[in-house]
């Protein structure tokens, strides 16, 4: 029946592997200006969320100690990842912008 073409299942399958997107979340100011160009680093969640390597994501090339935008991305393999190892690892993406450091720096000019 399918003799010189492929069948229907086989061609469901690959169609969904292969439009897999990732997904991620934005965490953004109402205005974003950043000042950096996008920083990154590789996050994993081990044992359920036990275990994070690297504890925290330092973004330290923030001088003015300011985030414009986070951005946490996953994909297909990482994905695939979590679901084969059951949840004991969970790789994702982290994404920073520095922000312009405020004309507020937070010093008390006697003002109430």
């Amino acid at each position: 029946m399918f003799r010189y073409g492929f069948h229907p299942i086989v061609l469901t399958l690959f169609a969904i592997i292969m439009l897999q997107g990732c997904y991620g979340y934005r965490v953004q100011v109402p205005d974003p200006d950043p000042v950096t160009e996008p920083e990154r680093e590789m996050a994993h969640s081990l044992f359920w969320g036990l275990l994070q390597i690297p504890q925290d994501v330092v973004a330290q090339d923030c001088l003015s100690n300011a985030l414009d935008e986070v951005h946490i991305t996953t994909n297909f393999v990482y994905a695939f990842a979590t679901v084969v190892s059951l949840g004991i690892w969970a790789p994702l993406n982290v994404e920073w912008r520095c922000a312009e450091k405020s004309a507020d720096d937070g010093s008390d000019d006697g003002e109430i």
